[in-house]
């Protein structure tokens, strides 16, 4: 797959969507979201693995108040999770972004309008079934991308926008890892004022360290969720549930889950008494496992903490306006 020119202007994708600006004359009158939707064709050539859907070139890009936006514009990067079983109605298996923003859990449009935060860019790239990324895992390709997000944006939405202005990077769920990985990035990257982590720290706990403790991101924020840790055990059929016949044979296996690269960034934060680096790894309590400054309350699941923590996030925002 050839590299994204950055002079390119990506075209319109259809969608029966009514929110939807499209190549094929809009999406509908009057769109049921304030605001406008750009469906942008951006391959990011995300690796299909076996068993799993093939990936959607698509880049949602919303503008609560598309009017208003000037020459520099602040973008709210967004990266979904692994796309399965939701509940027992939902799999997001083969979901594109645009997919995603229709299912309740992660209506980001509508909790945006539930602040008064209205000049910036939502940009939600489609990502693979395991959230893997494509190109945005190269820097220059990742500038491509928002570079194409632009031009898409000013000859369809605004002609005047020029350039991005400062940057929030936000995930949930297994888009951390690609959203660590930017966190190390420089250029237009270093612009990134906020990294958002919606329960995805899995691994990736020094990476957002290493962002936070960088000198030109010491008055930064960095905001953490985490459902916990917890450790798997080990069954004598894996394939299989546990049962008489098929009982466990290592009771701490491995550990999964968010919690501890969460504490890693926990204990650097009380270390350094910082006040821009915010910290909850539930349950609760004891109180030691949140940082003083986390004052958004207690989500109650791992997708319930979206629609919770997001439109706090966009109203206590210190980049977005």
């Amino acid at each position: 797959m050839a590299d994204l020119d950055p002079k390119a202007t990506p075209s319109l994708a259809p969608s029966a969507d009514p929110d939807v600006i499209t190549g094929a004359g809009g999406g509908g009158s009057p769109a049921a979201t304030p605001g406008m939707t750009l469906n942008l064709k951006i391959d990011l050539a995300v690796p299909v693995d076996k068993g799993q859907a093939a990936v959607s070139p698509m880049t949602v890009v919303y503008a609560p108040a598309p009017k208003q936006l000037g020459a520099q514009v602040d973008v709210l990067l967004w990266f979904h999770g692994h796309k399965g079983q939701l509940n027992k109605s939902v799999n997001l298996k083969g979901f594109s972004a645009g997919d995603y923003l229709n299912v309740p859990e992660f209506k980001l449009r509508d909790l945006i309008l539930k602040t008064s935060k209205r000049n910036f860019l939502l940009v939600f790239p489609t990502l693979g079934d395991t959230s893997k990324a494509g190109l945005l895992n190269k820097q220059d390709q990742a500038e491509a991308f928002l570079q194409q997000v632009l031009n898409g944006v000013r000859a369809n939405m605004n002609p005047k926008v020029a350039d991005i202005g400062k940057i929030v990077l936000a995930a949930h769920s297994g888009g951390g890892a690609i959203m660590s990985t930017m966190a190390g990035f420089g250029g237009t990257f270093d612009k990134v004022r906020e990294i958002w982590c919606v329960d995805c720290t899995y691994g990736s706990g020094p990476a957002f360290k290493a962002w936070a403790a960088n000198p030109a991101h010491t008055l930064d924020r960095l905001w953490v969720f985490s459902t916990g840790s917890w450790w798997v055990p080990k069954l004598k059929d894996p394939t299989k549930p546990p049962g008489p016949t098929n009982p466990v044979v290592n009771e701490h296996d491995h550990r999964t889950g968010t919690g501890d690269d969460a504490k890693l960034i926990l204990d650097f934060a009380k270390a350094r008494k910082s006040k821009s680096i915010e910290v909850l790894i539930k349950p609760m309590p004891p109180l030691s496992n949140k940082t003083d400054n986390f004052t958004y309350g207690v989500a109650s699941g791992h997708n319930e903490s979206v629609a919770f923590y997001f439109p706090q996030l966009v109203s206590t925002s210190r980049t977005l306006s």
